[in-house]
């Protein structure tokens, strides 16, 4: 939108009012309320400004209190960086906005824009909070996947396109963070883009060194000790022994909960069973010894699976919105083996031979890994990254394969909480570890005075699925 007025006053008015037409701004309709000029004329600014940007989008969104406003900006992005007059897309960002000249925290979606509220990063640092929706996910899709495009790279160019656009007016310095599959991506923009931001904070993300890490198949075998391990064998083992009776338990929630299988329900059963002790490790904090035995019958049984195991993970919407990742963990990221479950139960699986995690990628796409993307990214990360914070649950399988720095790395830091797990926050840990992870982003942000951490009730759990 091309204003031309001499007069500040003016040009503002007029955009202002141009901004009402389009919905961009609403005057409010309460008796009595009223709306900062100066929260007006930033939001003014900043609609003007994006509105430059041929074929872009601008609506209004609800924000949490904490800022003065939200926008959603569909953001036009090429398909192919490498070639930027080819067929575009765009990518949904959320932009929530405290002010100019305040930091700005860039949240790195590893699936679909999941966070709405205050992150709390957000809080710590009194920053402003944009965040971007992955390409290939929700609305983030190009009219035809082309499955080649879906890389590292091509993500962190999303990115970085972003960041070098809204950094013409967000002046404050950039700190960049994601969760888990998140956490890879914000770490590979780094690793593309090392200049784009001051700092990086990455919770619970693994660097996987291969297509199916091993390590993570040795650390839940070790993970609780024999009798643990004794434990969940028994209680997989249980679960097949009752196998018909919990295959006629799941049809019936099935239909209660009108789901979409996308395979069998005796083959989903036994799916939910070789990944269960991955996402007793992962998400839940039961401890072992509350982990059922045949004693408590197959209702009870196939209860306590489908509450570590969410079964509608395994739904037909589900899986086809998860594509994408899993064409991402196959190509460069990286994933896990069922490997880790214990032979007896394999062995005795009726329904699913050589159960692999690559039955969730997208029919027909065939796939070779680059086995030496995040070989070569955690290197670099390891002897060139400077303001890096990782965060991990000791718990957690995806620690296993984690960017841990040492100790006496002064640039970078890792948190490690014993009995964390994928949930891990900064706002877990001690006041005292919390105090320094505060000092560590203030000295590489290059900011005094910000607000000190908090608990808080949200969690900003949304890892998109599996991860």
């Amino acid at each position: 939108m091309m204003i031309r007025v001499g007069c500040r006053g003016h040009r503002f008015l007029m955009v202002l009012t141009a901004l009402v037409i389009m919905g961009i701004w609403h005057i409010p309709a309460v008796a009595g309320a009223t709306v900062s000029v100066d929260t007006t004329e930033q939001l003014s600014r900043l609609s003007g400004y994006l509105l430059q940007t041929p074929r872009l989008r601008v609506e209004r969104i609800p924000a949490d209190t904490a800022f003065l406003f939200g926008l959603r900006v569909d953001y036009p992005q090429p398909v192919d960086h490498r070639h930027p007059d080819s067929a575009t897309f765009h990518q949904r960002v959320h932009i929530y906005h405290r002010g100019f000249q305040k930091p700005t925290v860039l949240v790195v979606e590893g699936y679909g824009l999941y966070l709405r509220h205050q992150f709390e990063l957000s809080r710590m640092l009194d920053a402003n909070q944009i965040v971007v929706e992955h390409r290939y996910f929700g609305p983030s899709r190009p009219d035809s996947l082309d499955w080649d495009k879906l890389t590292l790279w091509q993500a962190s160019s999303d990115l970085h396109a972003i960041v070098q656009r809204l950094k013409a007016l967000y002046r404050g310095p950039w700190l960049s963070t994601g969760i888990s599959k998140g956490g890879q991506n914000a770490l590979a923009y780094r690793y593309y883009f090392p200049d784009d931001v001051k700092a990086t904070v990455a919770y619970v993300a693994p660097i996987n060194r291969g297509v199916e890490d091993s390590t993570i198949t040795r650390f839940i075998r070790r993970q609780g000790g024999d009798s643990c391990s004794q434990r969940i064998r028994d209680f997989q083992l249980a679960v097949l022994a009752a196998e018909d009776s919990a295959v006629a338990t799941l049809r019936t929630y099935q239909k209660q909960k009108k789901l979409n299988l996308f395979l069998p329900p005796e083959q989903i059963l036994e799916y939910a069973l070789v990944e269960f002790p991955f996402s007793f490790w992962q998400l839940s904090r039961v401890a072992c010894r509350k982990i059922p035995d045949a004693g408590v019958g197959p209702d009870s049984l196939f209860s306590f699976l489908k509450k570590i195991v969410p079964l509608n993970l395994y739904s037909e919407p589900s899986i086809q919105s998860l594509h994408p990742a899993f064409v991402m963990f196959y190509r460069e990221l990286g994933y896990y083996s069922f490997a880790y479950n214990d032979p007896q139960v394999l062995k005795k699986l009726r329904y699913v031979h050589n159960p692999s995690n690559r039955i969730f990628l997208p029919p027909g796409v065939k796939l070779s890994f680059n086995d030496t993307l995040m070989v070569s990214i955690r290197r670099w990360l390891l002897t060139n990254g400077k303001g890096i914070l990782t965060v991990y649950g000791q718990r957690d399988p995806w620690g296993s394969t984690g960017l841990i720095f040492p100790p006496e790395d002064a640039a970078n830091l890792t948190l490690l909480k014993p009995d964390g797990n994928h949930a891990t926050r900064i706002r877990h840990f001690s006041s005292e570890e919390q105090a320094k992870a505060l000092a560590f982003l203030q000295h590489w942000l290059e900011l005094v005075g910000t607000r000190k951490t908090e608990r808080h009730p949200r969690q900003e759990v949304h890892s998109g699925g599996r991860r």
